[in-house]
């Protein structure tokens, strides 16, 4: 990946966190971001599955911070960047839910990408409806 590359693919992820953020009500919150030319290095999960962010949330204090492996993104259309942005994002909404000692990552990870997917199509449905 050229400079150039990367950041022209850290820009287009920037973008579909600027559109989302304030949407979902984040701006209360302090998010960081975490920007990696290469793969995470802890990205394949226990499943195989390729993860090409990832989130850590302190729920008590609106604090998160997200990291994102520039590279993996390069070949991805707008709309997939959106949802693995909105998906890292649900995240942040979800981590209070989380029982200490129990683990439901397998849930969490299904309710973030259902939840990313609704988000998505209901900013399209808006998009495509008349106005009034």
């Amino acid at each position: 990946m050229t400079d150039a590359e990367y950041e022209a693919t850290k820009a287009r992820i920037q973008a579909a966190l600027d559109k989302w953020v304030d949407t979902l009500g984040l701006k209360w919150w302090m998010i960081t971001y975490n920007w990696s030319r290469d793969s995470l290095p802890d990205a394949p999960s226990k499943e195989g599955w390729i993860g090409v962010a990832k989130v850590q949330v302190q729920w008590p204090y609106m604090t998160a911070q997200i990291s994102f492996g520039v590279c993996d993104f390069q070949d991805d259309s707008d709309e997939t960047i959106e949802f693995h942005v909105l998906h890292e994002l649900m995240h942040i909404f979800l981590a209070e839910m989380k029982t200490p000692g129990k683990d439901a990552s397998n849930h969490e990870e299904r309710v973030a990408t259902q939840l990313a997917r609704a988000f998505q199509w209901t900013w399209e449905a808006a998009r495509q409806s008349p106005e009034p």
